[in-house]
């Protein structure tokens, strides 16, 4: 309980965190709902109530969502070898500029980030507010899955 005041005093001090923002810590991720001294408690995507020690939270890793104006988000598309790469970017840069969530700037990225010995891995990365990134990484995804596949192109 020693650590999990003093954990809970340096979080109040130095603020990683505060309540409302979206965090990581300890692996679980949830919107901050109340900053204690012992403990801070979150509320997951699951609308799961989850409570952790202060102590483990202040010495650990902590992925704070909200601090920036907005989020990269990472979408990985897995191709076969023989892709036309041209027409993926295409598509890909087509769907993320009409959906109204995607911002302009940073400027939205598609490459390939890997070459297995049987697919391609594509990356493709929007940028969106922090509120607006998990609906733009559903969307963007089954927009471009629902336009690749009738344009003949195919996934692994």
């Amino acid at each position: 309980s020693l650590s999990n005041f003093a954990g809970g005093v340096l979080i109040l001090v130095f603020k990683p965190y505060k309540v409302g923002d979206t965090i990581d810590a300890m692996g679980q991720s949830g919107k901050v709902k109340e900053i204690q001294i012992f403990n801070t408690i979150l509320s997951t995507g699951e609308n799961k109530h989850v409570i952790l020690p202060n102590g483990a939270v202040a010495n650990g890793t902590i992925v704070n969502h909200s601090k920036e104006t907005h989020l990269v988000v990472n979408i990985q598309l897995p191709v076969p070898l023989n892709t036309d790469i041209d027409k993926v970017k295409k598509i890909s840069f087509e769907v993320m500029k009409a959906n109204p969530k995607v911002l302009e700037t940073p400027t939205p990225v598609v490459k390939i980030i890997k070459v297995n010995v049987d697919h391609l891995l594509i990356g493709i990365n929007p940028s969106a507010k922090v509120a607006d990134a998990g609906a733009v990484s559903a969307e963007v995804q089954e927009t471009l899955m629902k336009i690749l596949k009738s344009d003949g192109v195919s996934f692994v």
